[in-house]
């Protein structure tokens, strides 16, 4: 930007991206993400995105989809 440009670094994890193997290691990485799901909360992944849901009717439920909140963060963590 205005004739300014970054330095170059060595990456030393990841995978490039174009790579043909690069959809299918995600799809691994993210294969057990449902295995955090927490007793009605529904999990939708598509692509990059992860969506968690509940109806909200109770204090119990807030407190189920406040526990897969957090599992999903130990998770994303690990």
């Amino acid at each position: 930007m205005n004739g300014k440009f970054s330095s170059w670094e060595e990456v030393l994890s990841g995978v490039p991206q174009g790579s043909v193997l690069g959809p299918l290691l995600f799809l691994l990485f993210i294969n057990n993400l449902d295995a955090v799901e927490e007793s009605g909360v529904l999990v939708k992944k598509f692509a990059n995105d992860t969506k968690l849901g509940k109806v909200v009717k109770s204090d119990q439920d807030r407190a189920a989809i406040q526990k897969a909140l957090d599992s999903h963060l130990g998770w994303a963590l690990k």
